[in-house]
């Protein structure tokens, strides 16, 4: 699926449509699922801007997202680095469907 049949599913919305291009060529050059953070730091957009095209996307179908478990390192002053065993927080992992709802 290219990103024009995406884009024309989705309709209008108040993100110029070239963010939401970037998002999805993005996604489909890597291949693959992705976290928020895969996405937003190499394009050089907002996280804000990204998420809501990612739920957008979502809500329409073109994306599937499942929850996961991401391990984040914990800086510890007295020791001088990050902790092993940091704090663990929820995210969620992005693919495309199978199949767009129109």
């Amino acid at each position: 699926m290219t990103a024009a049949t995406m884009r024309t599913n989705l309709g209008d919305w108040e993100n110029p449509p070239v963010i939401q291009d970037q998002v999805i060529a993005y996604m489909e050059q890597m291949g693959g699922a992705m976290i928020l953070s895969d996405i937003y730091r190499p394009l050089g957009l907002p996280r804000y801007t990204v998420n809501r095209v990612l739920g957008r996307l979502h809500s329409k179908g073109v994306l599937s997202r499942y929850k996961i478990p991401v391990r984040l390192r914990q800086y510890d002053r007295c020791q001088g680095g990050a902790l092993p065993d940091g704090a663990t927080r929820q995210c969620y992992l992005y693919s495309f469907a199978d199949e767009v709802v129109a």
